[in-house]
């Protein structure tokens, strides 16, 4: 699934799912070039995290 669709729903939810934890490893791990959106929504969910406004399910 697209990164862009993965922090939507985690946006909407309130939580990360497992899904986009596993895809932001991926991007992390590796030296990975992203596109303006693919940094854009990483950007996006990153900041959530950071306010509240989604959290990690462990």
């Amino acid at each position: 699934m697209q990164l862009s669709k993965l922090v939507c729903q985690a946006l909407q939810s309130g939580c990360i799912s497992t899904e986009l934890k596993a895809e932001i490893g991926r991007i992390c791990a590796h030296d990975f070039d992203l596109s303006a959106e693919d940094e854009f929504y990483l950007d996006r969910i990153m900041g959530a995290m950071l306010t509240g406004e989604v959290v990690g399910l462990y």
